[in-house]
């Protein structure tokens, strides 16, 4: 619910230390940057395997090519993130995709890449504790663990149905199922409880 949603997020922030000098530092920054990530966009655990740039780093019709990775891409004129999808579970059906990530993640984002490169030279968007690339089993476990803070257990998947579920109106359900790349009546069908 949203008061437990709300504590996580105060909770985890508070963990994330004042000065970000190591991996382990960048962990914290990093946990608080995945709740917050899948609290204003209800992607599946496709963003491991997502890459990090600024917009003026990149070519974002050459990004578009790309059926490996996807993309977090931070919008320096307009301080707006955009998440290029190119390889998810319903690619073959919906092809690449750019949406805004919704909240007020830019400034957020820019703080952790300005600390990810002082701390590495890749340029994936979530790495591990020892700065390795994250894998998408990792980023369930990782996202799973951040609701211990209240004693609580997270999934991804439960996450998506608790959005959908709370958004049962057409006009919202269409919008959602757009930015979960798959169709109304599988939101419907699939992700939403009574």
């Amino acid at each position: 619910n949203e008061e437990d949603e709300k504590k996580i997020s105060e909770l985890l922030l508070d963990e994330v230390p004042p000065i970000i000098n190591s991996l382990k530092a960048l962990t914290k920054l990093r946990d608080y940057v995945i709740f917050t990530f899948y609290k204003n966009l209800s992607t599946r655990t496709e963003l491991a395997d997502s890459k990090f740039y600024y917009d003026d780093e990149v070519d974002i019709d050459t990004l578009l090519k790309d059926d490996v990775y996807n993309y977090i891409i931070l919008k320096k004129k307009e301080k707006k993130v955009n998440y290029i999808l190119n390889n998810y579970k319903t690619a073959k059906r919906y092809g690449h995709v750019i949406l805004d990530v919704k909240g007020n993640m830019y400034d957020l984002l820019v703080k952790y890449k300005e600390n990810m490169k002082k701390l590495s030279d890749y340029n994936y968007f979530l790495l591990t504790g020892t700065g390795k690339k994250m894998e998408r089993l990792e980023l369930s476990l990782t996202y799973t663990k951040l609701g211990n803070v209240i004693g609580r257990k997270l999934s991804i998947r439960t996450a998506r149905h608790i959005k959908v579920t709370n958004n049962i109106n057409i006009q919202k359900i269409t919008d959602l199922a757009t930015e979960m790349s798959h169709d109304p009546t599988t939101a419907l069908s699939i992700y939403a409880k009574k």
